[in-house]
C-alpha cells in the first residue's frame, strides 16, 4: 500500500496566551481578523499575499494544483473567501491553479469556536462531506483556513481527501495559528479572537454599514444573528440594516437549511418581519 505523502503546514500569524492575556504577532490586526471572520473582505488581498509568500509554493509552478477551503454548505465561510484569494494571487503568478470547494452535508447548532478539544474532535468526526473527488485526485493540493487552533477541521479534511483522492501533495495553510500549548489548555481562546471587536450584533451592523464596506453575508453571521439571546439586540440588528443586507442574510438561511432548526426559530421569524 503507498504511503500517503506528508501533509505540510504553514501559518502566517501566532497567537498564545501569558499571564492570562493574549499574545500576538506584532503585525496581528486582532480588530481587522474579528471583522475578517463576519465578513469584511477588505483584508483578504493582503491575507492572501502573505499565505502564498509565507507557503513556499513556487516549485509547484509547472504542477496542476487546486486550492480549496475548510467546508462549508452553501453560505460560505471565511476560509472560503480566503482560499478565492490565495488562487488569484497564484494565477497572477503563473500558476496552472484552479479552486475547487468541499461541501458540508449538515451545519449543526452551536458556535464552533467555543468549543472543547474534545466536542471539536467529535464534531468533526461526524461530518460528511460533497466534493467532485476527480478534482483532487494526482493535484498537488493546497487547503486554506482562516485559524488553526487544535487542528481537528484540517485532519478530518485531509485525512477524507488521502483516503478518498490521491493528492500528490498536500500543504495546509492556516492565517492564524495559535500556539499548542494554549491550544490544549483552553482551545475556546479561537471564540475571543474571533469576537475581538465584533462582539455584539450592534458592532456587526456598523461594520456592514460603513461607507464603501466591502462585506459579503458568511455562515459565522447567520448563526450569530440565529443564536442571539437578546430579542431587543436581535430587532435593533436589522433596524440598521438596508432592505439587501437583511435578504442576503434570508438567503443564507434558506440555503443551509438553519430556518428547520428548532432553536432558530423565533430570531428567523423576526426576520421575516422585515422581509
Amino acid at each position: 500500500m503507498q504511503t500517503a505523502p506528508a501533509v505540510l503546514r504553514t501559518s502566517a500569524y501566532t497567537v498564545s496566551v501569558a499571564d492570562n492575556k493574549l499574545v500576538s504577532d506584532v503585525s496581528f490586526d486582532q480588530s481587522g481578523y474579528s471583522e475578517f471572520k463576519y465578513g469584511s473582505t477588505e483584508n483578504v488581498p493582503r491575507y492572501s499575499q502573505e499565505l502564498v509568500r509565507l507557503g513556499e509554493l513556487f516549485h509547484l509552478k509547472s504542477s496542476e494544483i487546486v486550492v480549496t477551503g475548510t467546508p462549508f454548505r452553501r453560505a460560505p465561510n471565511s476560509a472560503h473567501f480566503l482560499a478565492l484569494g490565495v488562487t488569484l494571487v497564484l494565477q497572477k503568478l503563473g500558476m496552472n491553479v484552479h479552486y475547487e470547494p468541499i461541501y458540508q452535508q449538515v451545519i449543526p447548532a452551536g458556535d464552533y469556536s467555543y468549543m472543547s478539544s474534545r466536542e471539536r474532535a467529535e464534531r468533526n468526526k461526524s461530518k460528511r462531506y460533497c466534493f467532485d473527488k476527480e478534482s483532487f485526485t494526482d493535484k498537488h493540493v493546497i487547503v486554506v483556513d482562516d485559524m488553526r487552533v487544535t487542528g481537528s477541521i484540517e485532519k478530518s479534511v485531509t485525512d477524507m481527501l488521502q483516503q478518498s483522492t490521491r493528492p500528490l501533495s498536500t500543504t495546509c495553510l492556516s492565517l492564524v495559528q495559535v500556539d499548542s500549548e494554549a491550544a490544549k489548555i483552553n482551545p475556546e481562546i479561537e471564540g475571543y479572537i474571533n469576537h475581538f471587536s465584533m462582539n455584539s450584533l450592534e458592532a456587526i451592523a456598523g461594520m456592514m454599514q460603513r461607507p464603501k464596506s466591502q462585506h459579503c453575508v458568511n455562515a459565522r453571521l447567520v448563526k450569530r444573528v440565529l443564536e442571539q439571546e437578546d430579542a431587543c439586540e436581535v430587532n435593533n440588528f436589522f433596524d440598521m440594516l438596508n432592505p439587501a443586507q437583511t435578504r442576503s442574510i434570508y438567503d443564507a438561511i434558506i440555503q443551509d437549511g438553519l430556518d428547520k432548526t428548532h432553536k432558530y426559530q423565533q430570531n428567523f421569524k423576526t426576520l421575516l418581519a422585515y422581509l
